[in-house]
């Protein structure tokens, strides 16, 4: 508008359709060899200096820049991305534009829609080559192609190199590749390239490469016939991630089983830029505690409750992630390849033992009287709790219930014992005493009133088995060996 008047009429009264020729004159002769033009939200450069009183406020942008000698720079920066960019302000795309020899500037829109992409020498396929913050393919009202007609001689034909980042770590390998193009940079058959490279080794095999970084940081150019790039080599990590093989995600913590192993990874950032470098490129340690890790990152886990950290140490950083190997059970002294792990487990989650305290099971110890009638107890529904003594509950349930006279509460209870009380509790059915002549030890269960129907009863159910061909009866029954009995008991005869 500008304050033309006549102007503002003219194009007010537009109709499709209409025909409407637009001259456009200037001080210079450029003007006259013009187009197509395009508009800009501001003016970054003029004559080379950045103009004033451009808004502030980081985002992405996307500006055109034009040289003295009449070449362009198209630019674009991310932004609105944590980790990645928080883009820029239009004085710092300016500033940038500046140092990249331009003279002339201006910025187009930005935000969401900012994207630059190209069909690269080599390639038959367009490719972003940024990351939109507004997330893939989007929609705008304009853009700028460079366009070649099919078959112009635009090139010379060579060898495009390109590679996974171009940042490495000090020692590491960068793996390279090239793509043969012709004069209009598509595709070609090639022979092998020509490879050179400063800052480091290269190991060329065809149309690959391998770049083994040198101990001197600095920024290194690799070059083939028709191409070349720019490698950066870093001693320092601005961050440092652990992951697992195969996942994109962090790792802080890991919890693992007993024995279980995991293959970790380590991934270094230069200033959010990936860095080239591999698991041998990290130094990884373990508490010994919790397990041992290889130079690889492979970890293996105790075999029994634990925590601590993994450590990982690269370029200048570390970073630990806390490790928890749990059996699912809360003691020490399970193990998960125990015998008596899978009954200790089932009667604790259903609340028929406890450990001897919060951290310790103590398979081992004898089970008592008392022990076993608490057990009871709460296996019928009875409240246990607040006893004095602690067993004091069970043992008045135990003889009101007939299962025992609540003798010895504070004895170690035998495996004859054990029977008679879970013979009791299923209301003592008939059992056929002849089946103990097969045990050698038969004769030493007591013939004290059912104690003899009870062990047969028990053998015959799968309760009670026994040990190296032997009942063994009147031995003391251990809080392991007792699981075992009242997680059968309780699975042949449901609550």
């Amino acid at each position: 508008y500008d304050g033309n008047d006549g102007l503002l009429s003219a194009l007010r009264a537009l109709r499709p359709g209409d025909l409407v020729t637009v001259s456009v004159s200037g001080a210079g002769e450029r003007w006259a060899e013009a187009e197509y033009g395009l508009s800009g939200l501001y003016p970054l450069l003029r004559n080379g200096e950045i103009v004033s009183s451009l808004p502030a406020g980081a985002n992405p942008r996307t500006a055109i820049g034009v040289r003295a000698d009449g070449s362009a720079v198209f630019y674009t920066i991310d932004g609105r991305q944590a980790g990645w960019s928080v883009g820029a302000s239009y004085a710092q795309t300016a500033q940038r534009l500046q140092e990249l020899g331009c003279v002339s500037a201006a910025a187009l829109d930005g935000g969401g829609s900012t994207a630059l992409g190209a069909t690269l020498p080599g390639s038959s396929v367009f490719t972003v080559l940024n990351r939109p913050s507004g997330g893939g393919e989007r929609r705008v009202n304009n853009c700028v192609l460079l366009v070649a007609p099919v078959d112009a001689t635009i090139l010379e034909g060579g060898y495009y190199p390109s590679a996974e980042t171009q940042v490495v770590l000090t020692g590491a390998d960068l793996r390279l590749t090239a793509a043969p193009y012709d004069a209009s940079g598509a595709p070609s058959a090639g022979t092998d390239p020509s490879w050179a490279a400063e800052g480091g080794v290269l190991t060329a095999d065809g149309l690959s490469a391998v770049y083994t970084a040198g101990a001197v940081p600095g920024s290194y150019p690799i070059a083939t016939a028709g191409g070349s790039l720019t490698v950066r080599v870093t001693d320092t990590l601005s961050s440092l991630t652990v992951r697992r093989e195969g996942s994109a995600s962090a790792l802080s913590s890991l919890t693992l089983e007993p024995g279980a192993g995991v293959d970790l990874t380590a991934a270094g950032a230069w200033y959010n830029l990936p860095v080239a470098m591999e698991d041998g490129d990290v130094t990884w340690t373990a508490d010994e505690a919790v397990g041992t890790i290889d130079g690889t990152g492979r970890f293996t886990a105790v075999d029994h409750n634990a925590s601590g950290v993994i450590t990982a140490a690269a370029g200048g950083r570390t970073v630990t992630v806390k490790v928890t190997v749990t059996t699912g059970l809360p003691f020490d002294g399970v193990a998960r390849d125990d015998w008596f792990f899978d009954v200790v487990r089932y009667a604790v989650e259903r609340g028929l033992m406890n450990g001897v305290t919060p951290t310790e099971f103590s398979p081992q110890s004898p089970a008592t009287r008392g022990m076993i009638m608490t057990i009871l107890a709460r296996r019928a529904g009875a409240d246990t709790s607040g006893g004095s003594p602690w067993y004091q509950p069970g043992m008045d349930w135990a003889v009101a219930a007939g299962v025992s006279d609540g003798s010895e509460p504070e004895a170690n209870i035998t495996r004859e014992q054990l029977a008679a009380m879970l013979y009791r509790l299923a209301e003592s059915p008939a059992a056929d005493t002849g089946l103990l002549a097969d045990w050698p030890d038969a004769s030493d269960i007591h013939g004290w009133t059912d104690f003899p129907q009870a062990m047969a009863w028990a053998v015959e159910a799968g309760i009670i088995g026994g040990a190296d061909g032997m009942l063994n009866p009147r031995d003391p029954a251990t809080r392991a060996e007792a699981a075992a009995i009242l997680v059968r008991f309780c699975e042949k005869y449901p609550a």
